[in-house]
């Protein structure tokens, strides 16, 4: 007769190092389980984006390049399946450029595989997945200071935070309209921008008042977990005049806040990626207009103005914790009205397809875009932009002018925390771009823009 063993004798076994040993062990199945579906999820990737190539015969009058073609060659299937006849008309474009077709991708639409969403860009490369290792030793040995002195005088002086001027947020919305026949004479601004920190923006523009990618948390994930902000946010979303537009454009814990989204509920109109508008329902918020990229939609409040919001493509990726990671697209945003454009880009590396989005919606009065977290390159450029290629994307989409964002906020990279606006005005110069097309400016304070003359 068998006699029941206890689990008694079996704990006492076990010693520190075992448990010890417990988080690790899950730890790597966990990143075994997730290099391969990203690896196995990259070779489908590749095979979608072969379909997405055309033939372009005739006199070409511009082709777009890819920005880092060279690196092609590392990746098998980004060729067409009749892989010969490709190769011989690429050399055959090569010796006669303007007389005969080349091979080139077609215009970015977004691209799902299996339930989650892929870049269809020839730049993207998943180096979280193909450098998973070389990813970790980089972040169990990087220097988390940035720069950043311990000294908060210093701080405060490098990076100062103002109380926004309400009474000019207030003036600016309710002034009356400028007719657009009269922009090139006006004296007046038609659009202004206030910059809180990361990509949250508070844009005013032909009678609305527009949110981008909503923080106020001292912390991404609410106020006890995450990197913390290097300065507080100059106000409370409650102390901002009534705001008709939240422009959301993708779901990273740094550009969307759970308590802003609870605290805004439905009394906003919220512009998202395709895939999250489920998850603002989870909190009772519906009002919520979810947009595929070049998907647009009228905007128009009672006696208001008409606004046309699109959603453009952009090269990133999304997710708020592991197991949601591409379950919801990414996004940037083109505004357009009677009398002022706005683009809000989100984060981003550098693709062609902004020359794409600059052609179909450009010129923009006004372009926030990201010019922090760029360093490493190896492990980043692929999702984000450093100062030069903002540069880049502002010319590409024929703005006036562009803010720069997504700097000076949360250090989750290795850059200097004060290098980003140094190096955008390095690039300014180096591009010939007039001073003041691209500029940054004080947390907290208002940047009030008129129209480029044309002449």
């Amino acid at each position: 007769m068998r006699t029941a063993v206890g689990i008694g004798p079996l704990v006492s076994r076990l010693r520190p190092v075992h448990f010890i040993a417990v988080p690790f062990l899950v730890l790597g199945g966990v990143l075994f389980f997730e290099q391969g579906r990203w690896l196995w999820q990259r070779t489908h990737r590749t095979r979608a984006i072969e379909r997405r190539w055309e033939y372009v015969d005739g006199e070409l009058i511009e082709i777009d390049e890819v920005e880092n073609a060279g690196q092609t060659e590392e990746e098998e299937g980004l060729e067409p399946a009749d892989a010969d006849a490709t190769r011989n008309a690429v050399a055959v474009a090569r010796a006669k450029p303007n007389t005969v077709g080349i091979w080139r991708q077609k215009v970015y639409t977004s691209l799902t595989f299996a339930g989650r969403f892929v870049n269809p860009f020839l730049e993207w490369r998943d180096k979280n997945a193909t450098n998973v290792w070389e990813y970790l030793r980089w972040q169990l040995t990087r220097n988390n200071r940035n720069g950043v002195p311990k000294d908060d005088k210093l701080l405060e002086a490098n990076l100062p935070v103002v109380i926004p001027d309400f009474q000019l947020l207030r003036s600016f919305h309710d002034r009356p309209p400028i007719d657009p026949s009269d922009l090139e004479s006006a004296s007046a601004s038609v659009i202004s921008v206030t910059w809180f920190g990361q990509s949250t923006c508070f844009v005013q523009m032909d009678g609305y008042n527009i949110l981008t990618d909503p923080i106020f948390s001292s912390r991404t994930i609410g106020n006890w977990l995450g990197p913390k902000r290097l300065r507080p946010p100059p106000c409370r979303v409650s102390e901002l005049p009534k705001i008709d537009i939240v422009l959301v454009s993708h779901s990273h814990l740094d550009h969307l806040d759970r308590a802003v989204v609870k605290e805004l509920g439905n009394t906003v109109t919220w512009y998202v990626p395709l895939g999250l508008k489920e998850w603002f329902n989870s909190y009772g918020v519906t009002n919520v207009i979810e947009l595929d990229w070049w998907q647009e939609h009228i905007h128009q409040a009672p006696g208001g103005a008409a606004l046309t919001v699109a959603g453009t493509p952009i090269q990133h990726w999304s997710g708020r914790h592991f197991f949601d990671v591409n379950r919801s697209l990414w996004a940037s945003f083109a505004v357009k009205g009677p009398t002022a454009s706005f683009f809000h880009c989100g984060d981003t590396g550098y693709c062609s397809a902004f020359k794409e989005i600059g052609r179909r919606y450009g010129p923009f009065t006004l372009a926030a875009l990201p010019i922090g977290a760029y360093e490493p390159r190896w492990f980043l450029r692929h999702q984000h932009v450093d100062p030069d290629e903002a540069c880049q994307i502002h010319q590409d989409l024929g703005a006036s002018y562009s803010l720069g964002v997504h700097w000076g906020t949360f250090m989750m990279s290795d850059e200097h925390y004060m290098d980003p606006p140094k190096h955008l005005q390095e690039a300014r110069i180096r591009r010939g771009l007039p001073e003041g097309a691209v500029f940054t400016s004080t947390l907290g304070s208002t940047v009030c823009l008129a129209p480029v003359s044309s002449s």
